[in-house]
């Protein structure tokens, strides 16, 4: 066997070499004894393994189905197992991390829970009294545009007024200074045509 392992042979191409047959037989044997030993050692670690999932380790039980807000001990092990191809046992130092890490997840998250209630408060306290300033200063608007809007059409009415009374004599007096000019001029063309 020592030779098998110094020349890194497998099983198959060792009994299949050129040795002698005492040789091939005894690794024939050793074959064979070590494949059953690895089946017994699978087929036992399968009824332990089925044994295990029934009982629930102490941590199991004491953190339940699902620690705090990650992810459950069983979800770990299968995304351990799908990830590095290796399963966890159930009772793993590993899966303190995780138990630590839930431990910390479900506090984080009272945190916010707690600081979400206290901002909801905070805005909707801080709305209201926006909502109160705006709605003040809607109705101070309002009261000082409906008088504002009111003396400002007063206003305009009474210069668009004072404006058309200016025009209005304007346009008298330039009625009277054409009427003028004219009679002027009928004068004179009389008085050059009686000449």
């Amino acid at each position: 066997m020592e030779t098998l392992f110094a020349k890194r042979q497998s099983f198959e191409t060792a009994i299949n070499s050129g040795q002698s047959i005492v040789v091939r037989s005894r690794l024939q044997r050793y074959r064979n004894e070590l494949v059953e030993a690895v089946n017994n050692a699978a087929i036992a670690r399968g009824g332990a393994m089925s044994q295990e999932a029934d009982a629930p380790t102490p941590l199991e039980a004491e953190l339940g189905n699902a620690p705090g807000v990650g992810l459950t001990l069983e979800q770990i092990r299968s995304v351990v197992s799908k990830a590095h191809d290796v399963m966890l046992p159930k009772d793993d130092a590993t899966l303190m991390i995780a138990t630590i890490l839930n431990a910390y997840l479900t506090e984080v998250d009272k945190l916010q829970a707690r600081h979400e209630k206290g901002l909801t408060r905070l805005m909707a306290e801080k709305t209201d009294a926006y909502v109160a300033g705006v709605q003040t200063a809607v109705n101070q608007l309002s009261t000082s545009l409906s008088s504002a809007s009111v003396e400002g059409i007063r206003k305009v009415f009474d210069d668009h007024a004072a404006r058309l009374a200016t025009f209005k004599s304007n346009v008298t007096l330039a009625a009277v200074v054409v009427g003028l000019s004219a009679l002027l001029n009928v004068a004179v063309f009389i008085l050059k045509a009686v000449r």
